[in-house]
C-alpha cells in the first residue's frame, strides 16, 4: 500500500519531514567527507549470528515512509544508499542489527552496470526499489 504525504496523520508527517531532512544530512555528508572516511562509516555493521525477531510489517511501514520523504528529492539526491543508510540508523535504534548489501546488474539497453543497496537483516532483504531483482551481490572491500 503506497500512500502519499497527504494522506498521512500528522504525527507520521512530522516523522517523514525528519526523515528528509536527515537523507538530506546523509546526502550533504557522503558530498562533503571525503569517500575514506566514509567507507568506514557506511560499512561500520555488526552481525548477530542469532535470529532476531523481525516485525516485517513495521519494517515495511519504515520503508513506505522513506520512500515518500525520498520522493521530495529537490536537488538533493535521495539513491538507494540514502535509503539504505536511514533504514538501517531506524533499525538499529530498534536493537535490530543490519548489513547494508550492494549489488551490480548488467544494463544491456546501455551496455552500462547499474549499481544498488539495500538493507539485509540475517537473510531478510529490505526492497528500497520496485525492482531489485537481478542485482549480483559483491562483498564491501
Amino acid at each position: 500500500m503506497k500512500k502519499k504525504f497527504r494522506s498521512l496523520k500528522f504525527k507520521e508527517k512530522c516523522f517523514v519531514l525528519l526523515l528528509w531532512v536527515q537523507l538530506i544530512i546523509i546526502d550533504l555528508r557522503l558530498k562533503i567527507i571525503p569517500p575514506s572516511l566514509n567507507k568506514k562509516w557506511i560499512y561500520n555493521y555488526k552481525t548477530d549470528k542469532n535470529k532476531q525477531n523481525i516485525d516485517k510489517a513495521k519494517i515495511q511501514k519504515i520503508v513506505n515512509y522513506v520512500n515518500i520523504a525520498a520522493a521530495h528529492s529537490y536537488f538533493f539526491n535521495m539513491s538507494c544508499l540514502r535509503k539504505a543508510l536511514i533504514i538501517r540508523r531506524l533499525l538499529k535504534k530498534s536493537k535490530i542489527n543490519s548489513n547494508i548489501l550492494f549489488g551490480l546488474k548488467k544494463n544491456y539497453i546501455t551496455n552500462k552496470y547499474d549499481a544498488h543497496a539495500w538493507v539485509d537483516i540475517n537473510g531478510y532483504n529490505i526492497n528500497l526499489s520496485n525492482d531489485q531483482r537481478g542485482y549480483q551481490e559483491f562483498k564491501n572491500l
